[in-house]
Protein backbone atom coordinates (compact mmCIF):
# COMPACT_ATOMS: atom_id res chain seq x y z
CA UNK A 1 0.00 0.00 0.00
CA UNK A 2 1.40 3.17 -1.14
CA UNK A 3 2.00 6.11 1.36
CA UNK A 4 -0.87 8.12 -0.10
CA UNK A 5 -3.40 5.38 0.57
CA UNK A 6 -2.12 4.09 4.14
CA UNK A 7 -4.78 2.45 6.38
CA UNK A 8 -7.57 5.51 7.93
CA UNK A 9 -9.89 4.75 10.58
CA UNK A 10 -12.76 7.33 9.30
CA UNK A 11 -12.00 6.76 5.34
CA UNK A 12 -12.07 3.73 3.57
CA UNK A 13 -10.02 5.60 0.47
CA UNK A 14 -7.93 8.71 0.73
CA UNK A 15 -6.36 10.04 -2.84
CA UNK A 16 -4.78 13.20 -3.32
CA UNK A 17 -5.45 14.62 -6.45
CA UNK A 18 -3.14 14.92 -9.41
CA UNK A 19 -3.76 18.38 -9.97
CA UNK A 20 -2.85 19.50 -6.51
CA UNK A 21 -1.91 17.13 -4.00
CA UNK A 22 -1.43 19.51 -0.97
CA UNK A 23 -4.71 20.81 -1.43
CA UNK A 24 -7.07 18.91 -2.65
CA UNK A 25 -8.29 15.16 -1.98
CA UNK A 26 -10.99 12.76 -2.37
CA UNK A 27 -12.22 10.24 -0.29
CA UNK A 28 -14.84 7.31 0.44
CA UNK A 29 -15.95 6.65 4.07
CA UNK A 30 -15.63 3.33 5.90
CA UNK A 31 -19.18 3.96 7.78
CA UNK A 32 -20.96 4.52 4.28
CA UNK A 33 -22.75 1.73 2.57
CA UNK A 34 -22.96 2.35 -0.30
CA UNK A 35 -19.43 3.97 -1.56
CA UNK A 36 -19.78 7.36 -2.47
CA UNK A 37 -16.75 9.76 -3.24
CA UNK A 38 -16.50 12.88 -1.43
CA UNK A 39 -13.25 15.92 -2.00
CA UNK A 40 -12.32 17.99 0.46
CA UNK A 41 -10.45 21.18 -0.57
CA UNK A 42 -7.70 23.08 1.67
CA UNK A 43 -9.23 27.23 1.87
CA UNK A 44 -6.33 29.49 1.31
CA UNK A 45 -8.02 31.64 4.59
CA UNK A 46 -7.97 27.99 6.55
CA UNK A 47 -10.25 25.43 7.17
CA UNK A 48 -11.61 23.33 4.12
CA UNK A 49 -14.52 22.91 1.79
CA UNK A 50 -16.14 19.66 1.84
CA UNK A 51 -18.72 18.06 -0.61
CA UNK A 52 -20.36 15.05 -1.06
CA UNK A 53 -19.73 13.97 -5.31
CA UNK A 54 -22.40 11.45 -5.48
CA UNK A 55 -20.89 8.91 -7.49
CA UNK A 56 -19.05 5.92 -7.13
CA UNK A 57 -16.36 6.36 -9.87
CA UNK A 58 -13.20 7.02 -9.00
CA UNK A 59 -12.68 8.99 -12.51
CA UNK A 60 -15.63 11.25 -12.75
CA UNK A 61 -15.05 12.23 -8.57
CA UNK A 62 -11.52 13.41 -9.44
CA UNK A 63 -12.89 15.30 -12.53
CA UNK A 64 -16.15 16.83 -10.75
CA UNK A 65 -13.06 17.69 -7.75
CA UNK A 66 -11.10 19.61 -10.46
CA UNK A 67 -13.95 21.78 -11.63
CA UNK A 68 -15.03 22.57 -7.86
CA UNK A 69 -11.07 23.55 -6.95
CA UNK A 70 -11.02 26.01 -10.13
CA UNK A 71 -14.10 27.32 -8.87
CA UNK A 72 -12.60 27.49 -5.56
CA UNK A 73 -9.53 29.15 -6.76
CA UNK A 74 -11.54 31.73 -8.43
CA UNK A 75 -13.99 33.01 -5.73
CA UNK A 76 -10.77 33.18 -3.61
CA UNK A 77 -8.94 35.14 -6.13
CA UNK A 78 -11.80 37.85 -6.22
CA UNK A 79 -13.06 37.79 -2.60
CA UNK A 80 -16.17 35.95 -3.58
CA UNK A 81 -17.52 33.75 -1.18
CA UNK A 82 -17.58 29.82 -1.79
Amino acid sequence: MSEDQREHTYYAQLIPCPFDEDRCSIYTLRSSKKKRWYCRIRRETGGYYTKALKTASKDIALMKTREIFYDLIESERYGVPF
